[in-house]
């Protein structure tokens, strides 16, 4: 494979695009997931790294976690406990 992999980068445009593919079919031969759906857009992507196993890129993962920290937040102050320590302490 390493030759495939000497052949495509040779500076061709698509050369980018064959060394995903590679290192999909490197993750799925290890027996790791290759491609996954993305939690907020929906969307295939290709599996890189482990740090993007479940969104397609960081403006999707930060979209997930604010609007998972919002509604923590928004369950903590309907349960009366205080959003974060100190708050609401007056001196």
């Amino acid at each position: 494979m390493s030759s495939c992999l000497a052949r495509y980068a040779g500076g061709s445009p698509s050369s980018p695009i064959y060394l995903q593919l590679f290192e999909a079919l490197r993750r799925i031969s290890e027996g790791e997931p290759g491609a996954a759906t993305c939690r907020e857009c929906g969307q295939p992507f290709l599996v890189l790294d482990a740090r993007r196993r479940f969104f397609c890129n960081d403006r999707e993962r930060y979209r997930f976690t604010q609007r998972q920290r919002r509604l923590r937040i928004a369950t903590e102050d309907d349960a009366g406990e205080p959003a974060a320590p100190g708050a609401g302490d007056e001196s």
